[in-house]
């Protein structure tokens, strides 16, 4: 059974009441019992329990992190079996790469490209594309920032990891799913995305997701946020949110593979034979693919202190994780005054969030597991002594993204036979937890007892955005330089990769 950690000394805050059987992965399974799992009656059933929902008077109760989880997501209150021929951790993280996932959770998306003030360019990724479905402006947005180098040769928001919860959390709720608006925030570079600047990214700079937030709060002011980030994006997403403290506005995230300590993770990697020459060379690998397709751009562009550095990345053979960043990252992985680093050990260190939990002040959920290659270690003590708002899930198998379970056989898991690949585990708790953040919370300020949240009136929904227009044209934060953005381009629909394309998860989820 996984273990679920909780701070000794919770904040407690005010949520609405939910039946049990009104949670998503109860009403969807209770409707297909009822029907006989015949075509169409299922959805009937989830679109007449939705109506019982909505007409219910709904009570207020008083919540710490703790109840408020084991209350709303009941699939970590049972066993996750890891499918039999991916029990190790190496080979879920493995079959992340080889396993083929193009025909599985199908999801479509219309992109928004955004200008920043610093002259870079992030791609917003929105799904269901307006024309397919229109929805409520106050709809929930998932919010989602993928892996390392999610979409280096492909599209990050078609990595499997990603359309494995967004496929479900967009699906309208009478064909039981959450109904909601889900949005990938591709980093600068990424997935199609134009490199405009000299800068890249890393897991310190968060610049780009409050530029993105700020975007999404004026297009959909009444709209919740829910943040959810994979290993990479789950580190940017954490230091976000830690950094904003009451501040933020997200009302709710939810990571699963957070790195949490680099420097930890890069011993491991470098000093041991089977996690250097297998992981950290993909990983430095597909960062140096995606710079070697950019380097027509910075060639034309002023030179930065990564410059020569990068002349001497490319002479190398088989860099490794921690040789892209000391070349590059360090220096164009984010903005002054974070950046640059003076070497690939402080960056790491100026990128962990394992310290800070306690900074945390929205409902927070993390989902790790012991056996993963990519992670070393949990922060567990840490979460116990000052998380507040914190909650950790650590399961004994999964890997690093993977959670696989159930499934037909090795071949059929290969594309050798019909069946296709196991599910993920994890897709249920996090539907459950999103459901739970977006239409559950009542007041974040507090309902009594033992350390009453202070400090909400800024948080989630009540974060209110006061912006300028500049003589850019931009839509600035008031009082900033850096965040800020000006609307270029809407594509009407961004393009699948084609099935021979598996996506390089080993390097995209770090």
């Amino acid at each position: 059974m996984p273990r679920v950690y909780t701070p000794g000394r919770p904040v407690y805050w005010k949520a609405y009441k939910r039946d049990p059987e009104d949670i998503v992965t109860n009403r969807w399974k209770k409707s297909l019992e009822e029907s006989g799992v015949k075509e169409g009656e299922g959805e009937r059933n989830v679109a007449e329990a939705e109506v019982r929902v909505k007409s219910k008077k709904r009570e207020i109760e008083t919540v710490s992190i703790r109840s408020f989880v084991l209350s709303r997501c009941p699939s970590l209150l049972k066993d996750y079996v890891p499918t039999w021929w991916l029990r190790a951790g190496h080979l879920n993280t493995i079959y992340c790469v080889v396993g083929d996932f193009t025909k599985k959770d199908l999801v479509e998306y219309e992109r928004t490209l955004l200008r920043l003030p610093d002259g870079g360019t992030i791609g917003l990724d929105f799904t269901p594309p307006s024309y397919e479905r229109p929805l409520d402006p106050k709809t929930p947005i998932v919010v989602v920032l993928h892996g390392l180098s999610g979409g280096t040769r492909y599209f990050c928001s078609f990595e499997s990891y990603v359309r494995d919860i967004l496929a479900a959390a967009t699906t309208p709720k009478e064909k039981g799913g959450l109904g909601y608006r889900g949005v990938v925030m591709n980093f600068r570079g990424c997935a199609g995305v134009p490199l405009t600047t000299a800068q890249l990214y890393g897991g310190a700079h968060t610049e780009d997701i409050r530029s993105t937030i700020l975007y999404l709060r004026q297009t959909y002011p009444e709209a919740p946020l829910l943040g959810v980030g994979f290993s990479l994006g789950a580190n940017v997403l954490s230091m976000y949110v830690e950094e904003e403290g009451a501040n933020c506005a997200l009302s709710s995230v939810c990571v699963l593979g957070n790195p949490w300590n680099l420097n930890l993770n890069s011993d491991r990697l470098e000093k041991r034979f089977l996690y250097r020459n297998i992981y950290a060379k993909a990983m430095g690998g597909n960062l140096l693919f995606l710079l070697q397709g950019h380097l027509e751009t910075l060639a034309k562009l002023a030179p930065t202190k990564a410059t020569p550095h990068i002349q001497h990345l490319l002479t190398m053979r088989a860099p490794t994780l921690k040789d892209f960043d000391h070349h590059v990252t360090r220096f164009i992985g984010g903005t002054p005054p974070k950046y640059p680093f003076a070497s690939a050990d402080h960056y790491y260190a100026g990128s962990t969030t394992h310290k800070r939990t306690h900074e945390i002040m929205v409902p927070f959920l993390a989902f790790n597991t012991e056996d993963d290659p990519i992670v070393a270690e949990n922060p567990i003590e840490e979460i116990e002594r000052d998380g507040k708002f914190v909650c950790q899930v650590v399961t004994p198998y999964g890997g690093h993204l993977g959670w696989f379970e159930g499934g037909k056989g090795i071949a059929s898991g290969l594309g050798l036979a019909k069946g296709g690949p196991p599910p993920r585990w994890v897709r249920k708790p996090v539907l459950e937890w999103l459901e739970a953040t977006g239409e559950d919370v009542a007041d974040l300020s507090g309902g009594g007892g033992v350390g009453v949240g202070e400090g909400a009136e800024g948080r989630g929904l009540k974060r209110k955005f006061k912006v300028v227009k500049n003589e850019r044209g931009f839509t600035m934060l008031e009082g900033s330089d850096v965040v800020g953005y000006k609307l270029l381009v809407k594509v009407d629909k961004v393009k699948q990769p084609e099935p021979a394309g598996h996506s390089q998860a080993v390097g995209s989820a770090a």
